[in-house]
């Protein structure tokens, strides 16, 4: 009970400059993520973009006496494909080659090589945002299934008959994929060297590998906030959905290294678990990315060359 002589309890007047110190940091709070999200959004724009101007054309170095056509293909959705052709025997089969991200047609021209020597007929197109094909939009193969139809048409029209491997390489693996549901049993085999599994792990493998931890989280979040907008089939640039569709009487031959940080062993194997049936996976111990054949060129290109022989009779090597 309080005395008649006690004073009563002040309240502390409320200091004027409190609500200017909290709206100042809304104000600071809210300009800050404004520019972190507009970092995230270019960051997302620059990893999709074309990286090299387009080439007025394409020309190949080592191989510049070889027999070859220069081909200008349109594609469904009207963008222009530049690929070549080099004819091979004629009981071969021709090889159609997709190179990976941020290459062309011409980064392949060793490969080329040994497989002519080997009397293979080779089809390479440069994919879309790439060399001196058209388009300004790389979404990590799933549009370039476009540009694979489009080859396998030509091929269809121009040397009909001739039994066709796709053999794609990251990138151009993920392009061979995507494009497998539409080609359906046109293909005799396939092989996917160094496949990535979806893009959100994609995406994710480079954060690691460009930030430190706890960043490298904030920045992955970041930009799957900024792919609705840049790319909004992000969800469906998935190549371990999209094999579920290929048919289950073609041939795969699956390649990947166990030190690939790009696209990681683990990834080969998920996507070799769904189409284990029909497929053999083999690892490289101590290959990275697009570098399987460094350390034993003559194993990597005889088994090649085995899986390409008995995807003919429609089997696996044993």
């Amino acid at each position: 009970m309080t005395s008649q002589n006690e004073p009563l309890p002040t309240t502390q007047p409320a200091d004027p400059r409190r609500p200017r110190k909290s709206r100042r940091w809304l104000y600071i709070s809210s300009a800050l993520l404004l520019v972190w999200m507009s970092l995230s959004f270019s960051l997302a724009s620059y990893l999709t973009s074309r990286r090299t101007p387009l080439l007025a054309h394409e020309t190949p170095q080592l191989l510049k006496d070889a027999e070859y056509e220069n081909l200008r293909l349109k594609a469904k959705d009207d963008l222009e494909i530049g690929a070549w052709y080099f004819p091979g025997e004629s009981t071969k089969p021709v090889l159609l080659l997709l190179h990976g991200n941020f290459a062309s047609r011409t980064a392949a021209e060793h490969q080329i090589q040994w497989l002519l020597n080997e009397g293979y007929s080779i089809m390479i197109p440069s994919l879309r945002a790439h060399g001196d094909s058209q388009g300004e939009r790389n979404d990590f193969g799933y549009s370039a299934r476009l540009d694979v139809i489009t080859c396998i048409d030509w091929l269809k029209e121009h040397q009909p008959g001739k039994p066709i491997v796709v053999w794609g390489q990251s990138l151009g693996a993920a392009a061979a994929i995507f494009a497998s549901p539409d080609l359906g049993e046109q293909v005799q085999a396939y092989i996917l060297e160094c496949p990535y599994k979806d893009l959100a792990t994609a995406v994710w493998n480079r954060c690691q590998l460009l930030f430190p931890d706890f960043l490298d989280a904030i920045v992955y979040r970041s930009l799957r906030l900024c792919a609705v907008s840049v790319l909004p089939q992000f969800d469906d640039i998935s190549p371990v959905n999209a094999i579920m569709k290929m048919p289950p009487s073609i041939p795969i031959l699956i390649l990947a290294g166990d030190a690939d940080v790009h696209a990681r062993p683990q990834e080969a194997e998920a996507i070799y678990e769904v189409v284990k049936d029909h497929s053999i996976l083999k690892i490289f111990e101590g290959a990275t990315h697009m570098g399987l054949d460094l350390k034993d060129k003559e194993s990597y290109r005889s088994m090649l060359i085995d899986f390409v022989n008995s995807s003919l009779n429609g089997s696996l090597p044993n």
